[in-house]
């Protein structure tokens, strides 16, 4: 949004240097599409702009330096040495690399020996019920000695619900702190309280322990809340869900994994980046990270360490997000308005370095067809391609053409009738769509909770386009599976 901005107020020219941390991130669908458009438009002006790419997991590095037109550097040097375990069943392994993983989790099948003679350590296993799973029992016990020494400690798990969990156990066993700390906690829960998004009830029980979980279902606000919390180390705990992992920036004396999994799907190998999260430099002299897994999943375990990183490839591919939000912007701001200049501008992309060029110039062709039908460019008698009003506003508030088009439509209903007897269709038209599709609909409780609309509410989902027998249908699938 920036650079547009930059290019349309013809203030560019002061732009020197742009920093794309978390370079590997680009094969991400949603922040790294956003840092591939932006990478793409600075290379597009030809103007003196220094750009720096940097990244601790990116395998194909050249491919990157080609793209960007960059000199590339790599070094396996860290300011922080850490120290890898694995842990399964209560035994912990010392592990340096794949391969030493490999070799471990193969010795703790029982095959050649005992498992726990190959292990430094063991982990004591708990009395209480809430522990007696090994993996939760470890998980708990590494936090609680972390936290005990005054250090900081991130715990990655597979979903929201263990996220929760995780932390309510470890807020449980953590040790006393002293009033100055207390008082700092509860200042975060005023914060929190205050907050748009209110208090979550678990946070309001781990925060005054030193504990928070950190996931999407929480607020920018309140993640940036605990996050400084846990920087300060008011807060000595973090769990977090591996989805996450990418996007904090918290380094951890120790990071601990609870389990390889986020649902029933084992986690692709690029998640492991998050153990490299251990170790801050200027406050620890070293690093630990902790894989805590069931003999059942070594198997996932060994496959998943031995896999090499997956190539980082363009978001702006078919199968992800496409190239229509790409041209859309670079048409409104005007950076390319004849299909020369868009095809000069679709060299620049990483996607030109990957894809058949024949094949990636009929597709730009088709997709500009489709922003024509769609209304969100015209096309004069030179050949020349100018932004509509629709395309502007969308562009102008950083949504895809097809939120830019869904949200145009809607507001096209709502001034031909707006339903005024209740609050439904307000709150309807005022949800920011940028949180859609955050989580699973919970169907049965959809069901409940359209039952007990009034009849303002009914003619509220009729109007938006939501049938009450769908629904039903959609809750009696989800009881059935």
């Amino acid at each position: 949004m920036l650079v547009n901005a930059a290019i349309e107020q013809c203030t560019i020219d002061d732009l020197a240097v742009v920093v794309l941390d978390e370079l590997h991130m680009i094969d991400d669908g949603h922040r790294g599409y956003l840092m591939e458009l932006l990478a793409t438009k600075i290379l597009s002006l030809e103007r003196r702009v220094q750009i720096i790419g940097m990244s601790a997991t990116l395998p194909n590095t050249r491919l990157l330096a080609q793209w960007l037109n960059a000199k590339y550097y790599e070094s396996k040097f860290k300011p922080i040495p850490v120290k890898e375990y694995l842990v399964c069943d209560g035994d912990v392994y010392p592990v340096s690399t794949s391969s030493a993983f490999f070799r471990a989790a193969s010795q703790t099948n029982g095959s050649q020996a005992s498992p726990s003679a190959f292990a430094c350590r063991r982990i004591q296993a708990s009395t209480y019920n809430e522990l007696r799973d090994p993996v939760t029992n470890a998980v708990v016990a590494l936090a609680i000695e972390t936290a005990s020494e005054g250090f900081g400690a991130l715990v990655f798990c597979g979903g929201r619900q263990a996220c929760r969990a995780t932390a309510l156990l470890i807020s449980k066993a953590m040790p006393d702190c002293d009033d100055e700390v207390l008082k700092k906690r509860q200042d975060i829960l005023h914060d929190l309280r205050i907050s748009p998004g209110g208090l979550d009830e678990a946070l309001e029980i781990t925060i005054p322990q030193g504990v928070a979980f950190h996931h999407a279902g929480l607020t920018a606000e309140e993640r940036e809340i605990l996050a400084r919390a846990y920087d300060s180390r008011i807060i000595n705990v973090i769990v977090a869900t591996c989805s996450l992992a990418a996007g904090i920036n918290l380094p951890a004396r120790r990071v601990i994994l609870s389990g390889v999994r986020m649902g029933s799907e084992t986690i692709e190998p690029a998640m492991l980046q998050m153990r490299g999260r251990a170790g801050r430099k200027g406050k620890d002299e070293v690093g630990e990270s902790f894989l805590c897994c069931q003999k059942v999943e070594l198997e996932d375990v060994t496959r998943l360490l031995a896999t090499d990183l997956p190539h980082v490839q363009s978001s702006m591919i078919p199968q992800k997000r496409g190239i229509k939000r790409a041209l859309l912007e670079v048409i409104t701001v005007r950076l390319a308005t004849h299909m020369n200049t868009i095809d000069e501008y679709v060299q620049r992309t990483l996607l030109c370095h990957t894809m058949d060029r024949a094949q990636l110039k009929v597709w730009v062709e088709d997709t500009i067809r489709e922003l024509e039908t769609a209304g969100q460019i015209t096309v004069d008698s030179n050949g020349s391609y100018e932004a509509t009003p629709l395309s502007r506003a969308t562009v102008g508030s950083c949504m895809t053409p097809e939120d830019g088009v869904f949200v145009h439509d809607e507001l096209q209903r709502a001034l031909r009738a707006f339903v005024m007897d209740g609050e439904m269709h307000v709150f309807y038209m005022f949800t920011p769509i940028s949180i859609w599709g955050l989580g699973d609909i919970n169907w049965r409780i959809f069901r409940r909770e359209v039952e007990r609309l009034d009849e303002s509410g009914m003619r509220v989902l009729e109007f938006v386009g939501i049938k009450p027998a769908f629904v039903n249908r959609m809750s009696v699938k989800s009881e059935a599976r």
